[in-house]
């Protein structure tokens, strides 16, 4: 599943032992060093991914870091999006701020370098970006000791600089990755391709391209480094936990929430209404969502076969523009009912932190069946759910309504 402030969910690497070429060792020893000589510096990186099936989407970042630990940090789920979440360090404190729920978390920069990786929602959105591994004051040892066989591959021309090309295994992927140029040795950009077992023989492929863009020692605007939190925001321990504190599974045998949301197109569809005799199922997706992206194919299927039967399907696109959802439909050519939620109001009256995610409503409008992940047991689960309720029996695995 992929976290809604975030897409994709990315594999944590796993520390190994290493054959690194020394070259490879240098290049990151001259990284590190170039980092720690920086008082100041801005990166933003795109980091454009492809599964095995022909889905793609794009994330961006954006990093901006102040000796001693000043640093502010924004997460888009594609680069011309609104943050879906900002997280701002004053030297002091570790605000962590989410948008579409108004929720932020506050710690104290007890340790510095571990800051990002302390905060859960942050580290989860973070993974692909190598954000998180720049304000580590042990760099070198963190990457080296998390790849292994790096070998050089040669130098390549990138946006006009000769930087240093190196293939290697991090973790259990491969990975290219290129550093330079040598007076300025910097992370440029990192090519990491997942794998992941597959419901069939042929396993499950992810492949990331990230590509960073630096601005090394220019001034930066104070005010960057302070978050001016709106009136009604609310402030938690901990942003996951508050997340998980209302699940689409604590709205099983209750009338679904109610929530107006603009047609992809015209009009509006108010959510969770009982549509007459119609069994409804709510889809929540978006493209940047590698999962929910590989779920669409069954779900137009499913719609277009059930629907004779009473079932209708209402695909809810979480945090993306009309444009941009609309030129991915048409790009794929599958045909949905869509409505959109750019300011994340179905998906926190819905409780839904992960993408994809299906909730079945029965004739009433009452919540019988929520759903999660990818993969080929979820649309046969949900299938099997929905010819339950059409029967008029519970659906199996959710307590009958009360």
């Amino acid at each position: 599943m992929a976290l809604v402030v975030a897409a994709p969910s990315f594999a944590m690497a796993q520390e190994t032992t290493s054959e690194n070429d020394p070259r490879y060792v240098a290049a990151v020893t001259r990284s590190a060093e170039t980092l720690k000589s920086l008082q100041a510096y801005s990166v933003d990186v795109v980091v454009d991914w492809k599964t095995g099936d022909g889905a793609s989407g794009s994330n961006a970042y954006s990093f901006r870091y102040k000796k001693p630990n000043l640093f502010r940090v924004e997460v888009k789920p594609e680069p011309n999006a609104e943050p879906t979440l900002i997280a701002v360090s004053n030297g002091k404190t570790l605000t962590t701020f989410l948008p579409a729920r108004k929720l932020y978390q506050q710690a104290p920069m007890v340790e510095p370098d571990r800051a990002m990786e302390n905060s859960p929602v942050l580290a989860s959105s973070l993974k692909g970006s190598l954000i998180d591994s720049l304000v580590k004051t042990n760099m070198k040892d963190y990457v080296l000791a998390r790849s292994r066989s790096a070998k050089p591959v040669g130098l390549d021309d990138l946006d006009g600089r000769k930087v240093e090309h190196y293939r290697l295994i991090w973790g259990r992927d491969e990975e290219d990755y290129w550093l330079g140029p040598e007076d300025q040795t910097l992370p440029r950009k990192l090519i990491r391709v997942y794998h992941f077992p597959g419901q069939d023989e042929a396993p499950l492929t992810l492949t990331t391209t990230a590509t960073l863009r630096w601005s090394v020692d220019a001034p930066i605007d104070p005010s960057v480094f302070t978050l001016k939190l709106p009136e009604d925001a609310k402030k938690v321990e901990d942003i996951e936990a508050a997340l998980t504190d209302n699940t689409p599974d604590t709205l099983l045998g209750k009338p679904a929430p109610l929530v107006n949301l603009p047609r992809l197109g015209d009009g509006e569809t108010e959510i969770g209404k009982p549509l007459g005799d119609a069994v409804v199922v709510l889809n929540f997706w978006a493209s940047w969502c590698s999962p929910s992206v590989e779920t669409l194919p069954k779900i137009v299927k499913m719609a277009e076969t059930l629907r004779e039967k009473g079932v209708r399907v209402i695909s809810i696109n979480v945090g993306e523009t009309p444009a941009a959802a609309a030129a991915f439909l048409e790009k794929r050519g599958f045909k949905l009912d869509v409505v959109m939620d750019p300011e994340g109001l179905a998906i926190e009256a819905y409780g839904v932190t992960s993408l994809p995610v299906l909730v079945i409503l029965d004739k009433q409008g009452v919540v019988r069946a929520t759903h999660s992940g990818g993969g080929e047991p979820l649309m046969t689960n949900v299938t099997r759910d929905l010819e339950a309720i059409l029967d008029g029996k519970p659906p199996t695995g959710n307590p009958q309504p009360r």
